[in-house]
Order: C-alpha cells, then structure tokens, then sequence
C-alpha cells in the first residue's frame, strides 16, 4: 500500500494476497446527490491506464467477494480448534452435571444429597488415617504425614531437645559395661579422654552445687539441686512440642481441605455453597481441637516442671547403677595410683597425702558431687 510520503507500509505482509484497485470517493462527489459510487468506479476502470490491471483485481466488488472468501478460509482454518474447544467445554460441563447428580428439587433428596457427601467424606478420612495408600493426593495421607513429623520432632528432640549436653550422651548400656570391663581387667590402664565432654552442664552442676549448698553442711547435696536441673535442662520442650502440634495440626487441616474438595464441587452456585459451610465447620471442629490439645500440652509441661521427680521404670534404677560402678571403679583405680606413687616415688607425709587423697576419690567432694548429679540428671532425662 502506498501512502502519501511514497513509502510502503507493510509490503512484506500484504504482497503474497496481491493488488486491488478501487476508487475512493472525492469532495466533488459528495457534493453531488445523484453520485452512484459503483457506477463511477466502472465508468473510471473501463479507462487507461486501469484497462491493464486484470478485471478481477478491479472495483470494490471484486474486493470485496475476495475478503469474503478470505474470511471464509480463515473461518474453515479455525474451526476445527473451535469445535475442540468446545467440546472440552462441554465434557467439562458434563462431568460437572454428574458430579452434581440429578435434581434436588425435594428436602428428602436434598437430605440424602448431603448424607451421601457426608459418607464419601468419612470413608476417605478413614483411608487417610487407616489406608493412606488408597489415596493419589500426596497431601491427604494424613497418617503419613503425622509419622514424619512425629519421627522429625523426635530426632529434633533428641538431637536438641536439652539445654546442655550430657557426657557420652550417645553411648549405650553395653557401652558402658564394656568400659566397665576394661577398669576391671588386670593391666588394663584406666581409659582416657582427650576432652571431656558436656563441660557446660557440669559447670552448671558446680553452679547449682555453691547456690543450694550455701544451706547445707559441707559435703551434702541439697534435695533441689537436681529437680531443679532437670527444669532447666528441659525448658525447650514447650516451645519445640507447641511447633510440632501446630505443624501437624496444619498438615491435618490441608488434608481436610483436600479430602472435602475432593467429595465436594468448589463451584457452582448451590455447591460452593456447601463447600464453604463444610469447610467452615471444619474450621471450627480443627481451631478446637487444637486449642484444647495446646491446653493439654500448657497442662503437661507446668505439670513436668512443678511436680516431683519420680519414676517407676526398673531401667532407671539399672542405668544409674552400671554409671555409678563405673564411677567408683574409676575412683578406686586412681586412689590405686595415688597409693602407688606415693609408696614408690613421692613419699609425703601423712597430712599432705590424705588430703589429696580424699580430694581425689571420695564421694563428697565437689567433682565427684558434680559426677554424681550428673549420672542422675542423664539417666532420669533419658529414661
């Protein structure tokens, strides 16, 4: 096409449909009421140099016939994807109208509506708990989900549940037995670590050992010192099991959700209507229940850290006796030591050997004291 600076425009779009020529309408002839523009344009087209362009390449008509055919062909070209559309559209529609079942235009097919979501809604609930592998929703097998999270917070507790670290925290029973062996073998040297670990907690053991025993006679161990470590030792339980519960009560709610979406249209008119009332009793039942299992854990945990310390548990009682022979096989190898190196190579008087003797190995002093709550603090913690 050409326009009034002589440049084209275009071109390269227009050129594979080819040329038209028309004849466009001037001032004179608006001016004039009898004006026939079809007539006109004939009229100027059976003249040169017009009479060169092909006669179907000439006049409004021809172009017009040709747009048409053009449009046509467009239309033909479209069609199929527009019949496609359509019926997907109205599969979409179909499957929706089934989903929704026949009329409800009476109270007792509308009751029995609800009934049977209501029966659909339960036995999936049930999958999620009983039969997760029944489900394809990775977010509504509810059971799966609260199996790792309770394995999650589990392993966090144990990795990070205590405030301070115990000493060996990870050995085992046997562990110490076999330890306990090797003190108990002829020309076995006593073991030996190259850093001792859970030097924080004994450093609050010594701490708490100076602020009760300010009360007691030297070398007595006041009854608090050790419920009260235990408090401090377990002050991040509330907030670690309160994220937890919350975790999993989000977990639960979405599989809701997902389950109710799943019985329940979230559209249409009457539909979305029942989802959004369903959904929000499910709120509702949800909100409560978490609040009342909050309220238990409020209850639990200024329970745990008020009450006295008792235990029934038999290990308990086992634990703490393989530790402390332990300890005191340990102390009686370093008194043997002490002796020895005093019989054959220091020789001190009396009042200087005995007491560091008695600083080394009876059970009264400040390090054996701090050992001793220690043994108990772990093995209680732990059982």
């Amino acid at each position: 096409m050409r326009i009034a600076n002589g440049q084209e425009e275009g071109g390269d779009k227009l050129s594979h449909h080819g040329w038209f020529v028309v004849r466009n309408r001037t001032d004179d002839d608006s001016s004039d009421p009898n004006f026939d523009p079809q007539q006109a344009e004939a009229n100027l087209f059976r003249q040169e140099p017009w009479t060169r362009v092909a006669d179907s390449r000439r006049g409004s008509t021809r172009l017009k016939t040709y747009l048409s055919e053009l449009l046509c062909d467009k239309l033909k070209a479209a069609f199929p994807r527009l019949e496609a559309r359509l019926g997907k559209l109205l599969t979409d529609a179909e499957a929706s109208m089934e989903r929704l079942g026949a009329p409800r235009d009476t109270s007792e097919k509308k009751r029995s509506y609800l009934i049977n979501l209501a029966q659909k809604y339960e036995e999936r609930t049930k999958d999620a708990l009983e039969r997760p592998w029944r489900l394809d929703q990775a977010n509504t097998k509810v059971r799966r989900l609260v199996r790792e999270s309770n394995d999650s917070f589990a392993k966090g507790m144990r990795d990070s549940g205590h405030v301070y670290s115990f000493e060996d925290y990870d050995a085992k029973e046997e562990d110490y037995v076999q330890r306990l062996s090797a003190l108990l073998s002829v020309d076995v040297p006593e073991l030996q670590r190259d850093a001792r670990e859970g030097e924080e907690l004994f450093a609050k053991i010594r701490e708490e050992i100076t602020n009760c025993g300010c009360t007691e006679l030297p070398g007595q161990v006041h009854p608090d010192i050790i419920p009260r470590l235990y408090r401090e030792q377990t002050r991040n339980w509330r907030a670690m099991a309160e994220k937890h519960l919350r975790q999993v009560a989000a977990g639960v709610m979405r599989a809701g959700e997902e389950i109710l979406g799943s019985v329940c249209l979230r559209s249409g008119s009457s539909a979305a209507i029942i989802f959004e009332e369903w959904l929000r009793v499910l709120h509702e039942s949800y909100d409560d229940a978490l609040k009342r299992a909050l309220g238990r854990l409020e209850a639990y945990c200024d329970g745990d850290q008020t009450k006295m310390l008792q235990i029934t548990d038999p290990a308990f009682t086992k634990r703490l006796r393989i530790l402390r022979s332990l300890r005191m096989v340990a102390t009686l190898t370093k008194a043997l030591k002490l002796v020895k190196q005093e019989m054959e190579e220091v020789k001190l008087p009396l009042q200087e050997f005995e007491p560091i003797l008695f600083d080394a190995c009876h059970h009264s002093t400040a390090e054996n004291t701090a050992n001793e709550v220690h043994d108990i603090l772990k093995v209680y913690y732990q059982v």
